[in-house]
């Protein structure tokens, strides 16, 4: 497999697992890979969302290594630090707001070990601008 590390995690969604693959073969090994989950906003739209999740990320000094924006209709989470990762998910609005599902992932092997307080801290991050983790 060619790329750099941070293209080379393969995620298999059936076992919940990831097996990153460095090019040179010198990186071998099974991965626990946690379930990123759906999330409900009720308080506007999207881009209202996300100019409060990035205030958010300003008052706890996470702006540095975090982002969130959308793409069509995806929310984009990126986190550089070392490797980069990015979370993706699919939008459906709704009359009260949106709602977010997982539609895909890049996980850098690098964040790997970090993958669970990642997730934990986003979901912070999401409850404080009043959204609900489902």
């Amino acid at each position: 497999m060619s790329g750099s590390p941070e293209s080379a995690l393969q995620a298999d969604s059936t076992s919940e697992a990831a097996r990153p693959l460095w090019s040179r073969g010198l990186f071998l090994c099974w991965v626990k890979i946690g379930v990123v989950k759906t999330f409900e906003f009720d308080g506007g739209t999207p881009a209202e969302f996300v100019e409060r999740v990035q205030d958010v990320l300003v008052e706890r000094g996470l702006a540095d290594h975090v982002n969130l924006h959308c793409e069509g209709d995806e929310l984009v989470v990126g986190f550089k630090w070392m490797g980069s990762s990015e979370l993706r998910y699919r939008i459906s609005e709704n009359d009260a707001g949106f709602r977010a599902e997982p539609s895909g992932e890049r996980i850098s092997p690098f964040h790997s070990p970090f993958r669970q307080q990642f997730e934990d801290r986003f979901e912070k991050v999401v409850d404080a601008v009043g959204a609900r983790v489902v």
